[in-house]
């Protein structure tokens, strides 16, 4: 439940979306009544609709049962990318910092491996925030990192797709709005395939034309499907993107099969799994786009990010024991670094609850990182069956886990 001055709403409804209206245009701050003091909102005007986004940087604020929560810093894996998101003057929109271009200005060099962190991008030296990176941050704002039981059978590409787009807005990326770049395909339906195809097709054109000038590039969202080799590269085709081919040249293809390997197999291993791409592309003369440069994302069945079995394995007995959590992210850091595998909401009335999973050699960092937090916390140890069991739900900070 939402209050504009003293009057409560809800922001699906016919008077929600009046009151939502007027405090748009008159740069009204709603407030969500989640807790209290009640944290405030902001009024976004998205696809025909108005909807509240929390304002940035005050997720933590909200109560933890709340859609609008979002862990500490410390352990939603923002922490290290606050220096890539510059909030602007009117406390909103946002900046994001980017490794990758969305312009071409004639031949571009064969990008190399990068050097120290684990490379997951397309991309060579990362450094600022990479293409994974702004995936999983998009996730992140957009809400898709959270579980709770009610989501059950309720996610779907159509809804990840509006939740996107609606995370988008307000963000500019190398100096224009990151909405405007993006192509993110509709859901697919046969029976209005034809009208879908053409505002596909036209949505890319708008994005990326071709021109003289400096080529704009469009940024791509899509759920991977398949590649076929061709004589100079390769065809890549997209879900819910039937018809649609992307072109990727050799050098591209090269790079795709080097770093994506162990997403597809990844993928193919686990039940449900699907490889998410993020994408920068242009729009050749002959009229079709062409893949530059890529990153990829492994989501489960109920397109919760992961990156290993273990974690997909531990995400599916959350799931299936019905708890309620916010899946930590890696961004750019280094794959050693200790890091919480989710954060449970569930467990404690008014704090979050850290749970780390067990790694081979990691045993005392990853003790010594929990302990210091600040937070409650668990370890998981998948191969020990005393330390598979999750911490009950509502305890309170000193009951025994």
């Amino acid at each position: 439940m939402y209050r504009i001055a003293q009057t409560t709403f809800e922001p699906e409804s016919d008077a929600g979306q009046a009151l939502l209206a007027e405090a748009w245009k008159a740069k009204t701050r709603p407030e969500c009544l989640c807790k209290n003091p009640a944290p405030q909102m902001y009024v976004a005007y998205v696809g025909g609709a108005y909807i509240l986004k929390r304002m940035p940087d005050t997720g933590p604020s909200h109560a933890v049962s709340c859609e609008s929560y979002t862990a500490p810093t410390f352990l939603s894996g923002m922490g290290q990318l606050e220096r890539a998101v510059r909030i602007g003057k009117d406390k909103t929109s946002k900046t994001l910092a980017v490794n990758f271009s969305l312009s071409v200005t004639g031949p571009r060099a064969a990008p190399t491996p990068g050097d120290g962190a684990e490379a997951r991008d397309i991309i060579s030296k990362p450094t600022k925030m990479s293409f994974t990176a702004l995936l999983e941050y998009l996730w992140l704002e957009a809400g898709l990192v959270q579980w709770h039981p009610g989501f059950h059978n309720k996610r779907w590409w159509g809804l990840v797709r509006q939740r996107l787009l609606e995370a988008s807005e307000g963000m500019q990326v190398k100096g224009t709005d990151l909405a405007d770049r993006l192509f993110i395909p509709q859901a697919w339906s046969a029976e209005q395939k034809d009208a879908i195809f053409a505002q596909n097709r036209k949505r890319l054109m708008d994005i990326a034309v071709p021109s003289t000038g400096p080529q704009k590039l469009g940024l791509l969202v899509a759920e991977y499907k398949s590649h076929e080799e061709t004589p100079r590269g390769a065809k890549f085709t997209f879900k819910h993107a039937p018809g649609l081919a992307f072109f990727g040249n050799l050098d591209f293809l090269k790079r795709f099969e080097k770093r994506a390997t162990r997403y597809l197999d990844l993928a193919a291993m686990i039940q449900g799994a699907k490889v998410l791409t993020i994408a920068t592309f242009g729009m050749r003369n002959a009229g079709y786009p062409e893949l530059k440069d890529m990153g990829a994302m492994l989501v489960s069945a109920n397109w919760i990010p992961f990156e290993t079995a273990e974690e997909a394995e531990l995400l599916d007995l959350l799931t299936t024991n019905s708890r309620s959590f916010i899946k930590s992210l890696r961004f750019d850091l280094p794959k050693q670094t200790v890091t919480p595998l989710a954060v449970l909401t569930d467990v404690h009335q008014d704090e979050p609850h850290a749970l780390y999973m067990q790694r081979h050699g990691k045993e005392e960092a990853i003790a010594a990182a929990a302990s210091t937090s600040g937070y409650p916390y668990s370890i998981f140890n998948p191969l020990d069956p005393q330390a598979r069991r999750l911490p009950r739900r509502l305890a309170h900070k000193g009951d025994t886990l």
